[in-house]
């Protein structure tokens, strides 16, 4: 996976290329650190309804979820990483209004 800047898998996925069950924000820093040693530069990982967390060695965030009355969660995280994808085309700062 050496290359790759971007990897948005949601826990279940990153469960499968990690072997880290994400119960915890401790789980999900471990399971970040396992994704950059495998040679991804910026990984995030999508926790559905509750956050997303990004680290990338030296910054760690983390945005909550909004609340919203999802009809259905299919194609929930393409969603989510197409708006990323415009958003670093687009030279906006995605980091910037997280905390």
């Amino acid at each position: 996976m050496r290359g790759v800047n971007y990897f948005t898998p949601n826990e279940i996925e990153c469960r499968l290329y990690t072997g880290v069950e994400i119960r915890s924000t401790d789980d999900t820093l471990r399971a970040l650190n396992v994704l950059q040693s495998k040679g991804i530069l910026d990984p995030l990982i999508t926790l559905g309804e509750k956050r997303i967390e990004y680290f990338n060695g030296t910054e760690h965030a983390y945005k909550e979820a909004r609340k919203v009355a999802a009809v259905g969660t299919a194609a929930a995280g393409d969603t989510f990483s197409g708006t990323l994808a415009e958003m670093i085309i687009a030279g906006k700062s995605w980091m910037k209004p997280w905390t």
